[in-house]
């Protein structure tokens, strides 16, 4: 072992020290570290009991190690944690930060001068913590990640792999703000997902998600959830546009927020603001969607739809090439009904092109609707029915 320490002016009770570690003068480090090889620990660092620190690891002037949590009796949450810290290989610690225990830091990541890490957090390998940003309790944060100087993330945040977050982002987590003191079902962080960006100065609110690949304008207020690839401005933020090789193309006009992860929006297809598109969907071409219309997952939409109001579509239906929805039997020009009489397609139906669905009709789970087929009445599950009108000419096996 090759230790290299100043013994009159640093305090070293542990024993468990590896090869080529330098130890810099007014150094204190407690019983029960654990420090690898090729280590350098600069002056006034502070290493508390039960901490491990991996290979290569820089800890600069000033770095705390291993605090305990205490509330001095002010604040509203108890903390719980348990006393460990793990440092992982090669990661570099700036001056003044400070890690509590009962937090891991993958290998390679960089921790910011100054930056502050609560219990209960995760953070993963090769990201960029950095200066003067907080961590707060019970956080997880993925790989490859980045959180730029002076941001705030707070308690019971979860925040994926290759994420950006920008200067002076503020992350909320109580929406009573304190008011009726810490109740874990109600004081909820928010979700972060692959990929997605965050601008500077940016305010994200209790509770929401932002979806993978999803932009953050700067200075935005998030008020709810970002679907995948949206880009979202403003205050309250607002989706302007879709990012480029997302989801969504570009010239389609997605208004509704409520878009499912994996579904894709072909070109000129129209979806209002009050739809909602489950996952795994497949909205083709010149399709509309209107307000009142619920799609559930895995739903394949044809070019050439258009699914009006009261419509409700379950998980894993086929609509082929231009097929005509209706909502109202005696329609009039400016003149509409009190309530529109919805169209139900049940879970694993299809309905072939050109076929017409009269108001107030109802598709059975699995049942089969003909090309060309007009139908005027409810369809049995597993039927198969032709014609204008349309007849059941048979019914499908299991």
């Amino acid at each position: 072992m090759a230790l290299s320490y100043n013994k009159t002016n640093s305090v070293i009770e542990t024993s468990s020290v590896g090869n080529n570690v330098l130890i810099n003068e007014f150094v204190v480090i407690r019983k029960g570290v654990t420090i690898a090889d090729n280590v350098v620990i600069h002056p006034h660092v502070v290493i508390n009991e039960d901490v491990e620190i991996g290979d290569g690891v820089e800890i600069f002037p000033g770095a705390v190690l291993g605090k305990e949590p205490k509330g001095a009796g002010a604040i509203a949450r108890q903390p719980h944690f348990e006393k460990k810290l793990i440092i992982g290989p090669n990661c570099s610690i700036g001056p003044h930060a400070v890690i509590y225990y009962d937090v891991e830091i993958g290998a390679n990541t960089l921790i910011g001068d100054g930056a502050s890490i609560r219990e209960q957090c995760r953070i993963g390998s090769h990201c960029i913590i950095g200066r003067n940003v907080t961590i707060n309790y019970n956080t997880s944060i993925g790989d490859r990640t980045r959180i730029m100087d002076l941001t705030h993330v707070t308690g019971n945040c979860t925040i994926g792999n290759d994420v950006f977050v920008s200067l002076t982002v503020g992350m909320t987590n109580d929406n009573l703000m304190g008011a009726a003191g810490y109740d874990e079902d109600r004081v909820k962080g928010l979700t972060i997902c692959d990929g997605a960006v965050i601008g500077a100065g940016a305010t994200l609110l209790p509770g929401i998600v932002i979806g993978e690949k999803a932009v953050v304008g700067a200075g935005a207020v998030v008020t709810k959830d970002v679907p995948a690839g949206a880009v979202v401005m403003g205050v309250p933020a607002r989706i302007v546009r879709q990012v480029r090789g997302g989801g969504v193309h570009n010239d389609a006009l997605l208004e509704s927020e409520n878009v499912g992860r994996g579904s894709r929006i072909w070109a000129n297809a129209h979806v209002l603001p009050g739809a909602t598109i489950g996952e795994d969907c497949n909205i083709c071409d010149l399709t509309f969607i209107e307000n009142d219309v619920v799609i559930g997952n895995r739903v394949t939409v044809k070019s050439g739809v258009h699914i009006w109001d009261g419509a409700r579509i379950e998980d894993d239906v086929f609509i082929g090439p231009s097929v005509a929805f209706t909502n109202d039997p005696m329609p009039r020009s400016k003149r509409y009904p009190k309530r529109f009489m919805p169209i139900t397609i049940r879970k694993g139906g299809s309905i072939g092109a050109n076929a017409t669905l009269l108001p107030g009709i109802t598709v059975g789970a699995g049942a089969m609707v003909g090309a060309g087929a007009v139908v005027t009445k409810d369809v049995p599950p597993k039927a198969v029915v032709v014609g204008n009108p349309a007849r059941i000419v048979r019914y499908l096996e299991d």
